[in-house]
């Protein structure tokens, strides 16, 4: 069983990421609405932030069973730190890109413009979360199929 320290600070990550990628859809989703259609990067990334999320409530609850020694545990940290960066970047951007009901024509297809000189930005970021995703599902599926395995995963 790992620290209880370590355990609180991954459970902490967790829960805030959690909480971000769902701020991330619902901005998404406000931008969509706005836009009309939105860029190809932001249409990639926003079917894989469900990923993300559903990989995290997985590692939450493998987490919960106490799946994970403090070597997995430490190991995990740096990563949810990655991807709580990643997915903060991505909401300063989205911020910045959302439109609400009161602003003019002009400053939504402003907006709109600006939302596709951001693509490599967000391009990469998806790249970022799909090594986070891919990490956290393979973890997640090592430690929950094999518990004694994944104290070699470490």
């Amino acid at each position: 069983m790992a620290e209880p320290i370590a355990v609180v600070g991954v459970i902490a990550s967790i829960g805030q990421l959690i909480d971000f990628s769902g701020r991330i859809l619902c901005r998404f989703e406000e931008f969509q609405a706005a836009a009309g259609e939105i860029p190809k990067s932001f249409c990639q990334i926003s079917i894989e932030i469900p990923l993300l999320k559903s990989a995290l409530e997985d590692l939450n609850e493998a987490l919960d069973r106490g799946s994970f020694t403090a070597e997995s545990e430490d190991a995990l940290l740096p990563v949810l730190s990655g991807c709580r960066r990643q997915m903060g970047e991505l909401d300063s951007i989205l911020s910045k890109l959302v439109c609400d009901g009161s602003e003019s024509w002009q400053k939504r297809v402003k907006k709109v413009i600006g939302s596709m000189r951001c693509e490599t930005t967000v391009e990469n970021i998806r790249n970022s979360l799909g090594s986070y995703i891919a990490f956290l599902t393979f973890h997640c599926a090592v430690t929950s199929s094999v518990p004694s395995l994944g104290m070699f995963l470490g």
